[in-house]
């Protein structure tokens, strides 16, 4: 067994997540048992970029959802959905990502890290 180390380099626009042997990647001080074979330990690295994903966010007749159309994101973002019926309409259902999450008026995707859509329906 041996007591993976801290790593001393930088990578610019990268940080550091940990070793991996190519199969599992495991963190700094982390305890590592060796079999009974060769291995071989290398830096495990992650782009400090963070992706960009869109919310889809559409209604049918009798009332709105608020933003609407498609809202470009940044990872690890929040986005609030306001959904409203017109007079004379009620607000039957709202759908996240094509699953019902029931008759409510707001709705809050919280640290985006996918595309998802929501539909208002009335």
């Amino acid at each position: 067994m041996v007591i993976l180390p801290e790593n001393s380099y930088t990578r610019t626009g990268y940080h550091f997540v940990g070793w991996t042997d190519g199969k599992n990647v495991f963190e700094a001080n982390a305890v590592y048992r060796i079999a009974y074979s060769d291995i071989t330990l290398t830096a495990f690295w992650e782009s400090d970029e963070k992706r960009q994903y869109t919310i889809s966010a559409s209604c049918q007749t009798g009332g709105s959802i608020t933003p609407n159309g498609e809202v470009t994101l940044t990872e690890g973002e929040t986005q609030k959905f306001t959904i409203t019926a017109d007079e004379g309409y009620s607000i039957g259902d709202v759908k996240v990502d094509g699953e019902s999450v029931g008759v409510i008026s707001e709705y809050t995707f919280e640290n985006i890290c996918s595309n998802h859509t929501i539909e208002a329906l009335f």
